[in-house]
């Protein structure tokens, strides 16, 4: 699964993962690794979008329901412990 980085309309390239503008990217990668089966459309990707780096915006494209719903299940905890 594609996860890409949007930022004011245009995609960014995450060349260093070690920049704290692109935490969220690290986060996602690594939560969806538990999620991944869920999804087997080859075309599924999430875009993360960090116009407002406080309220990143994620866009799930051409994932199936089950997917879609416990992403946001993660998503929603994650948010909570923060």
């Amino acid at each position: 699964m594609k996860v890409v980085c949007i930022k004011n309309g245009i995609e960014v390239i995450v060349d260093n993962n070690n920049e704290l503008d692109f935490i969220e990217y690290d986060v996602v990668k690594d939560q969806i690794k538990e999620i991944n089966y869920l999804e087997n459309n080859p075309n599924a990707k999430i875009e993360i979008d960090l116009s407002k780096p406080d309220c990143p915006i994620y866009n799930l494209i051409n994932c199936n329901a089950n997917f879609e719903n416990k992403f946001h299940d993660i998503i929603t905890e994650k948010n909570f412990v923060l």
